[in-house]
């Protein structure tokens, strides 16, 4: 893994920017689909189908030509598995959001990438959020700031209704993309 002095931020935005230019309508079709999808199915589809599009952004990120079918590759075999991961991160956050803001934006930096765990191969519920806690442990500085990121943009977003799927999309590869870069 990276230390923190070898991470650099301007690189991932760039990179991150290069990669949602390749595929926009799939960003955006992925950044309307993901917040509505989990919210008519109560979080149930968060899980697969975030775990189909991190793959689609890591066979991106690795400048091969995905196909399509790669989004909906979370329903397949390992559906359950995502399906829960999904339904602890989203119902964990709430949980926290009810405590108060900090404690749900604390429980998603800690345990936010453990549905990308899952489409990196994690086996279980517990092993995706162990993933996760481990990142945060030893990166805590770095995932911090990548989640910074993440929020100023999602808040830019969420200031305009039409910009929303628009930074869905950045956030989601900027997010996939600052964690594919902890560990080169």
């Amino acid at each position: 893994m990276r230390e923190a002095g070898d991470f650099d931020f301007l690189s991932v935005l760039s990179r991150s920017w290069q990669i949602w230019r390749r595929a926009p309508h799939v960003h955006l079709l992925v950044g309307l689909v993901l917040p509505l999808g989990s919210i008519v199915s109560f979080g149930a589809l968060l899980g697969p189908i975030s775990v189909g599009y991190f793959r689609y952004l890591r066979a991106l990120s690795q400048d091969r030509a995905p196909e399509t079918a790669i989004l909906f590759s979370g329903f397949d075999g390992d559906m359950g598995l995502s399906m829960k991961t999904g339904l602890a991160l989203l119902w964990g956050t709430i949980a926290g959001l009810l405590v108060g803001v900090l404690p749900g934006l604390l429980f998603l930096m800690v345990f936010g990438f453990a549905v990308r765990s899952v489409a990196d191969g994690a086996t279980s519920v517990r092993a995706a959020m162990r993933a996760s806690l481990e990142l945060f442990k030893y990166r805590t500085v770095i995932v911090s700031e990548l989640w910074g990121m993440a929020l100023a943009l999602q808040i830019v977003g969420l200031a305009s209704v039409v910009l929303a799927p628009l930074t869905s999309g950045v956030v989601a590869v900027v997010l996939s993309e600052g964690r594919e870069r902890l560990f080169l």
